[in-house]
C-alpha cells in the first residue's frame, strides 16, 4: 500500500529541492552532461522566473512573516546568524540571500545527484550559469576568504594539534582555479568558476568531471526509461522537472532503502500556482505485475471519508499476497534482526486464533480504506481523543470473513469483559459471568454490530453493506459512514478530488490519498498543548509558533493513481492557504 503514499513523498522531494523549468528536461542547461547512471536530476531554466513564483505562495509568505516576527527576533542565535548575514552582506556589496542568488547572480542550475564518477557515496555535482560575473566572482572571494578564515582560527585554538581540524586550500584542475574545503569526518567542497559557470561538487574527482568537458559514455536523456517516462508527462507548461533512478537510489553508497526498491524510474512536471503546487508523475514501477487477483478499476470506499478528511486513503488494487511477499522481501533487504515475518505470523494466530494467511487474505478484496474523518477532545480521558477512523475492504470470501469477524468480536468481548472488571474491581467470585457483548441494531437499513464499552467514544462497531465490510471504533463514525454510502455525499464530492479525477480523465483508476495538515494541526494541538510544558521556553516558543503561523498554511496534499502504458501515473496537488 506505500505506492498510495509515494506520490506526495515524490512531490515533497521535488519541492524540497526547490526546483523549476519552463523547458524539457531534454533542453535543460547542461544537458550533455547528464549521466545515464545519474541517481537524481533536478534543473532550473530560468532560476529568476522560478523564485518570483516561489515567493508569492502563501507559505513563503508566512515564513518570511515568521522570520521577521518577535519570536525569531528575540532568539539569540537567529541575532546572531542575521548579523553574519550582515557581515557577509556587507563584504559581497549585495544582499546575501537565495533570492538574490537566484535572481540575479546566476539564471540557471543543474543538480545532479550520482552519476559520472564511480564512488563509494553518490556524487553532488551542481551547475549555475551565470548571469552576473561580478557578483558571481565576489561571491566565490568573500565565501573563501571566509573559510580561510574560519579554518586559521580553528588552528590557532588547538595549538599543534590540527590532525582532526578541516583543511582548506586552493588547487589547478583542468586548467581551473578550485576551491577545496575538507573536514575531518571526509566531508567535501570543492567549488570554482568556469565556462561562465559556478560549479560546486562533493569531491575533487567530481569537480573534475565537470570542468574537463568530456560527455557521458551514454546520455541520460538518450536512454529509453528517461524517454519513456518524460513522453508520458505534459512538459510544455511545467515549471519544475526531476528525474529519479528510484532503483538505483535505493541501495547507492551502502544504503538499504527498500521502500524504494523496484520503485522503478520516476519523472516528475508540475506547476507553481499562486495558491497550490500541481505536478504530474510517472514511474516505471508497474503496481500490478506480480498481483494474482488486483486489476485496476474504479475506487469503491470512498464513502468511508468526509468530504474534508484528516487523512484518506484509497486503495483499489490491494493483494494480500503479494503484500506479505513484499514485506518479507523489505525486512530481508533491511536486515531487520529479530524480526521474522513467518514467526511474527505464526505468534499472531496462536494469540488470537486468527490465520491472517489462511483466514484474512483470502477474505480480503482488492479494494482496501483508510479515513480520519476527525479528532474531538475527550472530556472524561483528555489523553484518549474521540477518533472518526473508518477502516473498510472489499469482501472476497464471506465464508471466511464471517470466521474473521467472529473470532474478532469474541477477543473484543473477552478483553472488554477484563477491562470491565478492573474498573469495577471484581475479582475471584465475584467477578461479572461475562462483559459487554455485541448486539445487532439497523442503521441506515444496514445491520450493524456494536458494543457498547462505557469508556468515552469507544463502542467498537462493524457492518457488511454492498460487499464492503466496514469498521469503526466508535458507533458514530459507522453510522456517519453510512450515512455517506447512502447520500453520496464523500470524499469524492471535494473540489481537490474531483479535479483529480477530471486530470485523470478515463485511464484506469489504482487509488487516492489525500492528507491535509492545516485540519489535523487544527484538531491536534488544542489537545497536546497542555502536555507542552512551559511555552514561555524559547525553544518551545518557537516551534509552536513555526507550527502554527507557517504549517497551518498547508492545507490539502492529495493524489490519484493511475494506469498508463503498464506505468504509475499520479496526479498530485499541494494547496495553500
Amino acid at each position: 500500500m506505500e505506492r498510495a503514499f509515494r506520490s506526495i513523498g515524490i512531490l515533497a522531494l521535488a519541492v524540497a529541492a526547490v526546483v523549476a523549468s519552463p523547458s524539457s528536461v531534454a533542453d535543460l542547461p547542461h544537458a550533455e552532461a547528464i549521466g545515464a547512471d545519474a541517481l537524481v536530476v533536478i534543473g532550473i531554466d530560468d532560476t529568476r522566473d522560478f523564485w518570483s513564483k516561489v515567493e508569492a505562495l502563501p507559505v513563503a509568505i508566512a515564513l518570511r512573516q515568521w522570520f521577521a516576527g518577535p519570536t525569531m527576533q528575540q532568539d539569540l542565535d537567529f541575532q546572531a546568524f542575521q548579523l553574519e548575514v550582515m557581515k557577509i552582506s556587507e563584504a559581497l556589496g549585495y544582499e546575501a540571500s537565495i533570492k538574490e542568488l537566484m535572481s540575479s547572480v546566476v539564471d540557471n542550475a543543474l543538480l545532479v545527484i550520482g552519476g559520472g564518477v564511480q564512488a563509494a557515496e553518490p556524487t553532488f555535482q551542481l551547475r549555475m550559469g551565470i548571469n552576473d560575473e561580478a557578483k558571481a566572482r565576489k561571491l566565490i572571494e568573500v565565501t573563501t576568504q571566509r573559510l580561510r578564515e574560519k579554518v586559521t582560527q580553528a588552528a590557532d585554538a588547538a595549538g599543534t594539534d590540527t590532525e582532526e581540524l578541516s583543511q582548506f586550500n586552493e588547487t589547478e584542475i583542468e586548467g581551473t582555479t578550485a576551491y577545496h574545503y575538507a573536514k575531518p569526518d571526509g566531508t567535501e567542497v570543492v567549488y570554482g568558476i568556469a565556462d561562465d559557470m559556478l560549479l560546486i561538487a562533493n569531491s575533487q574527482p567530481a569537480f573534475q568531471s565537470m570542468v574537463a568537458g568530456a560527455e557521458p559514455a551514454q546520455k541520460l536523456t538518450d536512454t529509453e526509461n528517461f524517454r519513456k517516462t518524460t513522453g508520458a508527462i505534459d512538459w510544455d507548461d511545467a515549471d519544475f522537472r526531476v528525474f529519479l533512478d528510484a532503483d538505483a537510489l535505493a541501495s547507492s553508497g551502502g544504503m538499504q532503502l527498500p521502500g524504494l526498491q523496484q520503485a522503478g524510474k520516476a519523472a516528475i512536471a508540475g506547476r507553481i500556482l499562486p495558491n497550490a503546487i500541481e505536478a504530474e508523475a510517472v514511474t516505471t514501477y508497474n503496481q500490478l505485475e506480480g498481483s494474482t487477483t488486483a486489476k485496476a478499476g474504479d475506487l469503491k470506499g470512498t464513502f468511508a471519508a468526509s468530504p474534508q478528511p484528516l487523512i484518506a486513503v484509497d486503495y483499489g488494487i490491494f493483494d494480500g499476497r503479494k503484500t506479505l511477499n513484499q514485506l518479507r522481501e523489505m525486512m530481508s533487504a533491511a536486515q531487520m534482526s529479530g524480526f521474522d515475518l513467518d514467526s511474527m505470523l505464526q505468534s499472531f494466530e496462536s494469540q488470537t486464533g486468527i490465520s491472517i494467511e489462511q483466514e484474512l487474505i483470502p477474505a480480503l478484496g482488492e479494494d482496501i480504506v483508510f479515513a480520519l474523518n476527525g479528532l474531538q477532545p475527550n472530556p472524561m480521558m483528555p489523553i484518549f481523543p474521540s477518533v472518526d477512523l473508518v477502516l473498510g475492504a472489499e469482501v472476497a470470501d464471506e465464508a471466511k470473513m464471517q470466521t474473521v469477524i467472529t473470532k474478532v468480536e469474541a477477543l473484543l468481548q473477552q478483553a472488554f469483559a477484563g477491562m470491565s472488571m478492573m474498573m469495577q474491581g471484581q475479582t475471584g467470585a465475584d467477578a461479572a459471568p461475562q462483559g459487554p457483548q455485541f448486539t445487532t441494531m439497523n442503521v441506515e437499513g444496514v445491520d450493524v454490530r456494536t458494543i457498547t464499552t462505557g469508556l468515552p467514544g469507544l463502542s467498537p462497531s462493524h457492518a457488511s453493506v454492498d460487499g464492503y465490510w466496514v469498521i469503526s471504533p466508535s458507533l458514530e463514525g459507522l453510522q456517519a459512514a453510512l450515512a455517506r454510502k447512502r447520500s453520496g455525499q464523500d470524499v469524492s464530492t471535494s473540489p481537490i478530488y474531483n479535479e483529480l479525477a477530471g486530470r485523470a480523465g478515463d485511464d484506469p483508476r489504482l487509488s487516492y490519498s489525500e492528507v491535509n495538515i492545516a485540519r489535523i494541526l487544527l484538531a491536534v494541538m488544542p489537545m497536546i498543548s497542555p502536555y507542552l510544558g512551559d511555552t514561555s521556553d524559547p525553544d518551545t516558543a518557537k516551534g509552536l509558533s513555526f507550527v502554527n503561523d507557517v504549517m497551518s498554511r498547508v492545507g490539502s496534499m492529495a493524489s490519484t493513481d493511475v494506469l498508463v502504458d503498464g506505468m504509475n501515473k499520479s496526479y498530485i496537488k499541494v494547496q495553500f492557504q
